[in-house]
């Protein structure tokens, strides 16, 4: 919740008052990005909120942003994995044993590929699909998934990307591996798309303060669980 009330902690609140990051869309192609109706309002203490439209003043060349951009995937049951469906697969490179970061419902697991189909022009194969597992390719089927129609985002392990050019509203970026500082040169980009519920570090936080959240993994338990409170100056 928010903090800055002077009764504490606010459950009601999505932020602290500050320079508050929002963006109508993101369309991506390639390794480009623009942010449609990107929109800075500043909640200083006069009595007009100071709006701009720009990108936030963190965002340099070589800064390392977190981004998601979710696209329309179809999940089937495929014995006792959840398999997806969408040729944007083919814009993380996937491969088997590839760890990777799922997003769905405002949840993000880490897995690693179990399954990948790439499409063909064949009668049984016209949609890339792919299945996941814990811990490895051949751990723990990724399960649970509502078959259908369901929003969700796949990517590399940490979604982390860095700036490598800005031009007004957008910007073009490199991939980065976990726990490398090097951009990914295999990266093909990723497939031409605009999405409404993108993310990107520091546009459209707001919207990630509130819960609920994941706690354990599918068909794990737990004892105790921290909870770390940072409160803004």
């Amino acid at each position: 919740g928010g903090t800055n009330t002077s009764d504490g902690l606010d459950m009601g609140s999505t932020s602290p008052e500050s320079d508050e990051l929002s963006a109508d869309s993101a369309s991506v192609s390639g390794s480009a990005i623009s942010f449609n109706g990107v929109v800075v309002t500043n909640n200083d203490d006069d009595d007009d909120d100071d709006t701009t439209y720009k990108l936030p003043d963190s965002w340099v060349v070589g800064s390392s942003l977190e981004i998601t951009i979710p696209d329309t995937f179809t999940v089937t049951v495929d014995g006792n994995y959840s398999r997806v469906y969408n040729d944007t697969l083919s814009e993380i490179a996937p491969y088997i044993g590839m760890p990777v970061t799922l997003t769905f419902n405002g949840s993000a697991y880490d897995l690693w590929v179990a399954d990948y189909q790439p499409h063909t022009d064949t009668p049984d194969i016209t949609t890339a699909s792919i299945t996941f597992a814990y811990s490895s390719a051949t751990g723990t089927p990724f399960a649970g998934i509502p078959t259908g129609q369901q929003r969700l985002s796949v990517g590399h392990r940490g979604n982390e990307y860095k700036i490598l050019t800005i031009d007004g509203v957008t910007i073009t970026v490199g991939r980065l591996l976990e726990g490398s500082a090097d951009t990914d040169p295999s990266w093909p980009g990723f497939v031409g798309r605009t999405a409404l519920d993108f993310s990107a570090s520091g546009i459209n936080d707001s919207d990630l303060w509130l819960g609920p959240f994941l706690a354990t993994p599918s068909n794990e338990t737990t004892d105790y669980f921290e909870i770390n409170f940072s409160f803004p100056s």
